[in-house]
């Protein structure tokens, strides 16, 4: 979890903060406000942070793409709860976000190079996968 003690006017905070993070090059800022800059960056942090979290992911969603051609996400993630357990970061917040099934997913059909799962408007619209799924080990 990212946190600061800038001081100023909000809109020069605001700047300073999304010049201090280090994962712009796989966003663009630009249509985001600072709490999703936030989110975002928290994820990215997240995902690099906990690589297990994204192997389950891919495990299990290509375990289902096999068989579907279509999927929810949410019980997926839901399902990585029960496998995780306390594999993940013992300092997160919240062992798996229900906010990162956006991110997750959207690199996963990013990785496969198909829709599997179905994507609502999100700020993680904002983030280049491209690059993040070229980054996978």
């Amino acid at each position: 979890m990212i946190s600061y003690a800038i001081k100023g006017k909000p809109e020069e905070i605001e700047e300073q903060l999304f010049q201090l993070h280090a994962n712009r090059q796989y966003y663009d800022p630009t249509n985001l406000g600072f709490k999703a800059g936030i989110l975002i960056e928290n994820c990215i942090e997240f995902h690099k942070n906990n690589p297990v979290v994204w192997q389950t992911f891919y495990d299990l969603a290509l375990t289902i793409s096999k068989r579907k051609n279509h999927a929810g996400v949410r019980s997926l993630w839901e399902n990585m709860r029960g496998q995780l357990g306390l594999d993940v970061d013992a300092d997160a917040e919240y062992k798996l976000n229900n906010d990162y099934t956006a991110f997750y997913s959207r690199l996963f059909n990013e990785v496969i190079q198909r829709d599997f799962f179905t994507m609502k408007k999100s700020i993680f619209d904002e983030v280049y996968f491209d690059i993040l799924a070229r980054e996978l080990p």
